[in-house]
């Protein structure tokens, strides 16, 4: 049952001029990009927090683990073993979404986090 003829792939300036070709998809598009650059904004303003947060966990977990008599290197390899059993599921979920989701939101993120980090 299987065909020796070859399957064409479209090229990724085929699927983009597909895609901006309906305006509904065109008005989604420009609509995301407007988000992620709200988004990066706000994240370039409060990036210093967010890694004074990370700091801090990161920090507590540490002692937590060394309060607990375990060492840090058994956590670091059991999360480490944890990370490879995900990493599948990880992968099939970033197929799932594809570019032509993620990609405007994330142009206008880095174009927002450039006027926010310009912006002072």
């Amino acid at each position: 049952m299987s065909s020796d003829t070859p399957v064409e792939i479209p090229s990724t300036v085929e699927i983009i001029s597909s895609m901006t070709s309906s305006p509904e998809t065109a008005i989604a598009m420009g609509i995301q990009f407007v988000l992620g650059a709200a988004l990066g904004y706000v994240m370039s303003k409060m990036i210093k927090y967010i890694l004074a947060f990370i700091g801090i966990i990161a920090v507590g977990v540490a002692l937590n683990v060394w309060s607990l008599g375990g060492s840090v290197d058994k956590t670091l390899k059991s999360l480490a073993i944890q990370a490879v059993e995900v990493r599948e599921l990880l992968i099939n979920f970033v197929a799932a979404i594809g570019i032509l989701t993620i990609g405007p939101i994330s142009a206008g993120f880095f174009t927002g986090l450039i006027i926010g980090s310009i912006r002072k």
